[in-house]
């Protein structure tokens, strides 16, 4: 059996207190760099994530570019159809709201001379009233258009008649200077007017019948 002397026993405790401190060192050190693989493990997954992360975005936008296109060109084909049908049929709206314009102002129209000539009338009936002699001149112009075609018979108002004056055989005798006449009374005449008979035909001198002449000339 050896003896182990006190100094082995210091040398080799040295020895021991160097490999374990050089295997303390080593662990450390392993475990630092362990610790940065880790980390770079870590970051390479989260690179590659994000990386990830962007190609889906890309992709989602890239398809949704597509989808985009698609729909526009679609909404587009079906504006274009639409726009097809719409297009004559507004056309067609627009030409009958134009002719119906035109009707409507040619109807305003007409209305509105008929009302002027409904005034006129009414005017000039009430000057007859209030200034008799009015309706001898207007019979007078009535009968100048029938003179020379012979003898007439002027048929007139009674009232008419009665402004002459002094009845009818001094009107008869008034008229007979424009052309050879017979006055008959015509109750269903109005005052001012007229009907003159020739041989050749009759010259209607109505207050209304020439209003109504006007109305249609102007139209």
């Amino acid at each position: 059996m050896s003896v182990i002397k006190a100094e082995q026993l210091q040398r080799e405790d040295r020895d021991f207190s160097a490999v374990a401190f050089n295997f303390e060192d080593v662990t450390g050190r392993a475990q630092g760099e362990l610790a940065k693989i880790k980390q770079y493990a870590a970051k390479l997954i989260q690179d590659a994530q994000q990386e990830a992360a962007k190609v889906r975005q890309q992709a989602a936008a890239a398809g949704a570019s597509d989808a985009m296109q698609k729909a526009q060109q679609t909404l587009k084909t079906q504006v274009d159809q639409q726009a097809a049908t719409v297009i004559p049929a507004l056309q067609q709206i627009v030409k009958e709201l134009t002719e119906a314009k035109q009707t409507f102002l040619k109807e305003w129209e007409n209305a509105a001379l008929h009302v002027a000539c409904s005034i006129a009338e009414k005017i000039i009936r009430k000057e007859i009233a209030q200034r008799p002699e009015i309706s001898l001149e207007m019979i007078r112009e009535t009968i100048k258009l029938a003179s020379g075609c012979g003898e007439i018979t002027v048929h007139m108002n009674p009232s008419d008649i009665d402004a002459m004056d002094q009845g009818a055989a001094n009107s008869a005798n008034v008229l007979r200077k424009l052309s050879p006449s017979q006055v008959v009374p015509d109750p269903r005449l109005s005052r001012g007017s007229c009907r003159v008979e020739t041989q050749f035909g009759e010259v209607d001198g109505q207050i209304e019948t020439q209003l109504r002449r006007i109305e249609e000339q102007l139209k």
